[in-house]
């Protein structure tokens, strides 16, 4: 019952991150994990894994391609970089457009 609820609880977790969260728990620890001790494992898995890298701009820029080919919002999406230095998708507006 307790690794079902286990499954359950990091069922959003990608399997990649689960698996390196897991590898780096065996060995480390002889006990089973807590799921909020394997979602820790796996955001410093994640964080590493893309640190350095335009990974998660290139994801976005592929999403906002996927979404511009929609015939509803075609052309509409893009991804544009915040004062902080971070990335995110942003709805092009007319005035937008223009500015």
């Amino acid at each position: 019952m307790a690794l079902k609820l286990l499954t359950e609880d990091v069922a959003d977790v990608p399997v990649s991150l689960l698996e390196k969260a897991a590898k780096l728990w065996v060995r480390e620890n002889r006990f089973m994990p807590k799921a909020a001790e394997l979602i820790a494992l796996a955001r410093e898995a994640g964080s590493d894994t893309f640190r350095g890298t335009n990974a998660a701009v290139e994801q976005l820029e592929d999403h906002c391609a996927r979404l511009n080919q929609l015939d509803w919002c075609r052309g509409q999406w893009r991804v544009v970089k915040t004062n902080e230095g971070h990335h995110t998708v942003e709805r092009v507006t007319a005035r937008a457009a223009v500015a």
